[in-house]
Protein backbone atom coordinates (compact mmCIF):
# COMPACT_ATOMS: atom_id res chain seq x y z
CA UNK A 1 0.00 0.00 0.00
CA UNK A 2 2.95 2.35 0.62
CA UNK A 3 3.77 2.66 -3.11
CA UNK A 4 0.14 3.54 -3.83
CA UNK A 5 0.12 6.01 -0.94
CA UNK A 6 3.36 7.53 -2.20
CA UNK A 7 1.82 7.99 -5.65
CA UNK A 8 -1.26 9.55 -4.07
CA UNK A 9 0.87 12.02 -2.08
CA UNK A 10 2.83 13.04 -5.19
CA UNK A 11 -0.39 13.47 -7.21
CA UNK A 12 -2.03 15.50 -4.42
CA UNK A 13 0.90 17.90 -4.11
CA UNK A 14 1.11 18.26 -7.91
CA UNK A 15 -2.58 19.22 -7.92
CA UNK A 16 -2.32 21.41 -4.81
CA UNK A 17 1.13 23.02 -4.61
CA UNK A 18 1.87 24.26 -1.11
CA UNK A 19 -0.15 21.52 0.60
CA UNK A 20 0.40 21.27 4.34
CA UNK A 21 0.26 18.17 6.54
CA UNK A 22 -3.35 18.64 7.73
CA UNK A 23 -4.52 19.01 4.13
CA UNK A 24 -2.59 15.92 3.04
CA UNK A 25 -4.02 13.92 5.95
CA UNK A 26 -7.58 15.12 5.33
CA UNK A 27 -7.65 14.60 1.56
CA UNK A 28 -5.89 11.24 1.58
CA UNK A 29 -7.90 10.09 4.60
CA UNK A 30 -11.11 10.79 2.69
CA UNK A 31 -9.64 8.77 -0.20
CA UNK A 32 -9.41 5.77 2.12
CA UNK A 33 -5.76 5.88 3.14
CA UNK A 34 -4.58 5.44 6.72
CA UNK A 35 -3.13 8.88 7.52
CA UNK A 36 -3.43 9.27 11.30
CA UNK A 37 -1.28 7.59 13.89
CA UNK A 38 1.58 8.06 16.32
CA UNK A 39 4.39 8.89 13.90
CA UNK A 40 6.28 12.18 13.96
CA UNK A 41 8.22 13.70 11.07
CA UNK A 42 11.37 15.45 12.25
CA UNK A 43 14.33 17.18 10.69
CA UNK A 44 16.33 16.62 13.86
CA UNK A 45 15.32 15.57 17.36
CA UNK A 46 14.57 19.21 18.24
CA UNK A 47 12.79 20.12 14.96
CA UNK A 48 9.36 18.63 14.33
CA UNK A 49 7.55 19.20 11.06
CA UNK A 50 4.37 17.29 12.03
CA UNK A 51 3.07 14.59 14.34
CA UNK A 52 0.02 12.36 14.50
CA UNK A 53 0.78 10.67 11.18
CA UNK A 54 0.43 7.01 10.31
CA UNK A 55 3.65 5.08 9.76
CA UNK A 56 2.54 4.44 6.18
CA UNK A 57 2.13 8.17 5.51
CA UNK A 58 5.47 8.97 7.17
CA UNK A 59 7.17 6.36 4.99
CA UNK A 60 5.45 7.68 1.85
CA UNK A 61 6.43 11.28 2.60
CA UNK A 62 10.01 10.27 3.38
CA UNK A 63 10.10 8.34 0.09
CA UNK A 64 9.06 11.46 -1.83
CA UNK A 65 11.88 13.49 -0.28
CA UNK A 66 14.45 10.75 -0.83
CA UNK A 67 13.43 10.29 -4.48
CA UNK A 68 13.31 14.03 -5.17
CA UNK A 69 9.62 13.89 -6.11
CA UNK A 70 8.66 16.47 -3.47
CA UNK A 71 10.37 19.06 -1.33
CA UNK A 72 9.52 21.30 1.60
CA UNK A 73 9.27 25.04 2.15
CA UNK A 74 9.49 26.41 5.68
CA UNK A 75 6.83 28.92 6.71
CA UNK A 76 7.14 31.89 9.01
CA UNK A 77 5.10 31.87 12.23
CA UNK A 78 2.30 34.12 10.95
CA UNK A 79 2.05 32.34 7.62
CA UNK A 80 2.04 28.98 9.41
CA UNK A 81 -0.86 29.99 11.63
CA UNK A 82 -2.92 31.10 8.66
CA UNK A 83 -2.17 28.08 6.46
CA UNK A 84 -2.51 25.46 9.18
CA UNK A 85 -5.59 26.92 10.85
CA UNK A 86 -7.37 27.07 7.47
CA UNK A 87 -6.46 23.43 6.84
CA UNK A 88 -7.33 22.20 10.28
CA UNK A 89 -4.42 21.92 12.63
CA UNK A 90 -1.53 23.32 14.63
CA UNK A 91 1.09 21.64 16.76
CA UNK A 92 1.32 22.44 20.45
CA UNK A 93 5.00 23.34 20.15
CA UNK A 94 6.79 26.67 19.93
CA UNK A 95 7.52 27.67 16.33
CA UNK A 96 11.19 27.58 15.30
CA UNK A 97 12.00 31.21 14.50
CA UNK A 98 15.23 30.66 12.59
CA UNK A 99 16.05 28.46 9.63
CA UNK A 100 16.26 24.85 10.80
CA UNK A 101 19.99 24.42 10.33
CA UNK A 102 21.02 27.60 12.19
CA UNK A 103 20.23 26.77 15.80
CA UNK A 104 19.67 23.87 18.15
CA UNK A 105 16.83 24.10 20.64
CA UNK A 106 16.72 22.53 24.12
CA UNK A 107 13.04 21.64 23.65
CA UNK A 108 11.35 20.42 20.46
CA UNK A 109 10.17 23.22 18.15
CA UNK A 110 7.78 23.13 15.24
CA UNK A 111 9.11 23.88 11.77
CA UNK A 112 5.90 24.58 9.83
CA UNK A 113 6.26 23.47 6.23
CA UNK A 114 4.33 23.08 3.00
CA UNK A 115 5.00 20.59 0.22
CA UNK A 116 5.90 21.27 -3.43
CA UNK A 117 6.73 19.05 -6.41
CA UNK A 118 10.34 18.46 -7.43
CA UNK A 119 13.59 18.13 -5.56
CA UNK A 120 13.96 21.79 -4.67
CA UNK A 121 13.99 25.33 -5.95
CA UNK A 122 15.77 28.62 -5.44
CA UNK A 123 13.39 30.12 -2.89
CA UNK A 124 15.01 31.11 0.41
CA UNK A 125 12.40 29.11 2.32
CA UNK A 126 13.13 25.93 0.35
CA UNK A 127 14.41 23.04 2.45
CA UNK A 128 14.82 20.78 -0.59
CA UNK A 129 18.45 21.74 -0.95
CA UNK A 130 19.45 21.18 2.67
CA UNK A 131 20.87 18.12 4.31
CA UNK A 132 18.28 18.66 7.06
CA UNK A 133 15.39 17.99 4.69
CA UNK A 134 17.09 14.87 3.35
CA UNK A 135 17.59 13.60 6.90
CA UNK A 136 13.79 13.42 7.26
CA UNK A 137 13.90 10.34 5.10
CA UNK A 138 15.47 8.47 8.01
CA UNK A 139 14.36 10.55 11.01
CA UNK A 140 10.62 10.02 10.59
CA UNK A 141 10.61 6.60 12.18
CA UNK A 142 10.54 7.85 15.76
CA UNK A 143 6.94 7.46 17.01
CA UNK A 144 6.10 9.96 19.75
Amino acid sequence: MSATLTDAVVALVAARPGACYPEIQRVLGKAGFDTRGECTMTIRADLVTWSGLSEALCAALADTIESGSLHLHALGADEAMLVHLCDGGLLALPVARRPPVDREYREPHWVPVVWYSGSGCRAESCLGRTAAARSMATAWASPR
